[in-house]
C-alpha cells in the first residue's frame, strides 16, 4: 500500500511538472509561424502579427521588460511594453510569442509581444 501511494504521487508531481506554462496576453494560434531569419529577411512582415518559437537566451536584468528569443535561424529581441510586463527571469525556457514584427530606425528588427507562453 505504502508503494502504490509513492507511485500515485510521483505521477502527480510529473503530471504538475509537465503542465507548468506560464502564459501572458494572448496567444494567436492561427497566425502565420515565421522564423527569426523571415523576420529580418522579409521586409513585407514589418507591421504583421506572427508567431514565433524558440527559447529565452538573455533577459533585461532590472525587470524584466525585454528578452532575446533564439531559435534555429538566429536571434532577436523581443519587447513587452504593450503587455506591460515585468517578466521574472525565464533564462533557458521555451517560449512562444506572437506579436506584431517591428522594423526600427536603424534597421533593427524586433517583435512587440502581444502574448506569450513559456515552459
Amino acid at each position: 500500500m505504502k508503494g502504490n501511494k509513492l507511485i500515485l504521487l510521483y505521477i502527480l508531481m510529473a503530471i504538475f511538472l509537465l503542465g507548468c506554462t506560464d502564459k501572458y496576453g494572448q496567444i494567436g494560434e492561427n497566425l502565420p509561424k515565421i522564423t527569426v531569419r523571415d523576420a529580418v529577411l522579409k521586409s513585407d512582415l514589418a507591421g504583421k502579427e506572427v508567431r514565433l518559437e524558440g527559447k529565452i537566451i538573455t533577459q533585461c536584468l532590472s525587470n524584466g521588460c525585454w528578452f532575446i528569443l533564439q531559435d534555429n535561424t538566429g536571434k532577436m529581441m523581443v519587447d513587452l511594453k504593450f503587455l506591460n510586463l515585468g517578466l521574472p527571469q525565464r533564462t533557458g525556457k521555451k517560449v512562444v510569442v506572437t506579436g506584431i514584427v517591428t522594423r526600427l530606425e536603424d534597421g533593427q528588427v524586433t517583435i512587440s509581444a502581444r502574448g506569450l507562453s513559456i515552459s
